[in-house]
């Protein structure tokens, strides 16, 4: 087993101060630079003023939203969307999946709550393998569960991990080996519990389908958290512009981000970097309002005083932040590109999303989406995802975009939209 440690991951990530072999075009104000270091390849696309403008791509066009009040049955707790031939989908929800058609017909049902063959506890990701079957994560079971395409039960399979992580996450590589993240938890704090502000840690794991460890990576630093203490009880929950690490996989390599800078980790699927790509420059400096504002509206959303006061209190042990995250999602589609979300942390206005060429780490283009939708997964021209309405009704919606999302990047940008500060 091949562990990548912390230090591992910051000589990635630094390793593009030392380059060499540099090729450099330019366009429309973004200049794209292919160099070497070390092996490992660093893809940076610079913007040459501020604020940036971005390429943006034809406008996506919504084609059907799933759910209620429209007659169907309501989501509740969306854990995944894959995309599925045969103009099909899985969507998972906290205990079930439901296979069924990109306009929600011909619904099959699988799963149910419980701990038996084909039930679940807590669904913490969802996969698409080939032939359209589909994997399932159970992060409190700790168990993978594959489906063929008509949703009868395959196989069951336990996992375990080294440190007794919960499992958040589910990826699917080529060489038929699955990467599973970890999910936030106060265990992850160790010994120092303090109140103040800190990075819980991140692995990722990767095992075979038969349940088999092949590889660990990390700890890489993981989930921004704060911790309070009120009345000699300690509460911990999500920072103000909380960073987070973000990982992705595609074909037979592991796309990792921890979101201090819009720069994303190319690895082997053993945790060997390969690339590093670059997008930029961010202006992600923060200000006192910016951060009161965050703090009051989170605390608006807190039912119960006790937990508003443990809330506040944290709040105030803690140093505030002085930068907002890079990014806070990455899709990786199944061409392999890179679709990732810039931070924004107001889900009432559109946020962009940006596509990065998997194959030469060059910025294609963006897209700007609703804040309440999270883009999920992308095949083909489609981009399926989770729309939150104000009363937090949740859909599935799905998007297209016309021809062929790569080429169409690349060669078909159809206009150069106005700055857009952030």
């Amino acid at each position: 087993m091949r562990c990548s440690t912390n230090a591992d991951w910051h000589v990635a990530v630094l390793v593009w101060i030392s380059i060499a072999g540099c090729a450099q075009t330019e366009n429309d104000g973004w200049a794209y630079t292919e160099s070497d270091s070390a092996g490992v390849r660093v893809y940076d696309n610079h913007y040459s003023s501020r604020p940036i403008q971005w390429r943006f791509l034809a406008e996506p066009r919504e084609v059907v939203n799933i759910g209620t009040p429209d007659g169907s049955e309501p989501f509740f707790g969306l854990r995944g969307i894959v995309l599925l031939d045969d103009n099909r989908m899985a969507v998972a929800e906290e205990t079930r999946v439901q296979i069924m058609t990109l306009t929600g017909s011909d619904v099959v049902s699988v799963g149910r709550d419980g701990e038996g063959p084909g039930e679940f506890r807590d669904i913490a990701g969802i996969a698409r393998l080939p032939g359209d079957s589909v994997l399932v994560l159970d992060g409190d079971l700790m168990r993978l569960s594959a489906f063929d395409s008509a949703g009868r039960l395959a196989h069951v399979t336990r996992l375990e991990t080294d440190g007794g992580e919960r499992l958040w996450g589910l990826y699917a590589a080529d060489d038929r080996t699955v990467v599973v993240g970890t999910a936030m938890s106060g265990r992850l704090l160790g010994a120092d519990r303090s109140p103040g502000r800190r990075r819980l840690p991140y692995r990722a794991f990767r095992y075979e389908r038969t349940g088999k460890l092949l590889d660990v990576v990390g700890p890489l630093p993981g989930t921004e958290v704060v911790v309070g203490e009120s009345g000699g009880l300690l509460s911990m929950g999500i920072a103000p512009f909380a960073h987070q690490t973000t990982i992705g996989v595609a074909g037979q390599h592991l796309y990792l981000g921890t979101a201090e800078q819009f720069e994303i980790l190319v690895t082997r699927l053993d945790a060997t970097p390969v690339a590093i790509m670059r997008l930029g420059p961010l202006d992600l400096a923060l200000d006192e309002r910016e951060v009161e504002a965050w703090i009051d509206n989170y605390a608006a959303q807190l039912r119960s005083p006790v937990a508003q006061d443990a809330f506040l209190r944290a709040m105030a042990q803690a140093e505030p932040p002085t930068k907002r995250p890079a990014f806070e999602a990455l899709v990786v589609s199944d061409a392999g590109d890179l679709w990732i979300k810039e931070f924004d942390g107001d889900s009432t206005r559109d946020v962009l999303w940006h596509m990065v060429a998997g194959a030469d780490g060059r910025y294609c283009g963006s897209l700007s989406l609703p804040g309440a939708f999270w883009l999920m997964d992308v095949r083909g021209g489609r981009l399926a995802g989770m729309w939150k309405d104000e009363m937090e009704l949740e859909y599935v919606r799905l998007y297209e975009l016309d021809g062929n999302l790569l080429e169409g990047c690349r060669n078909e940008i159809v206009s150069r939209g106005p700055p857009v500060r952030r």
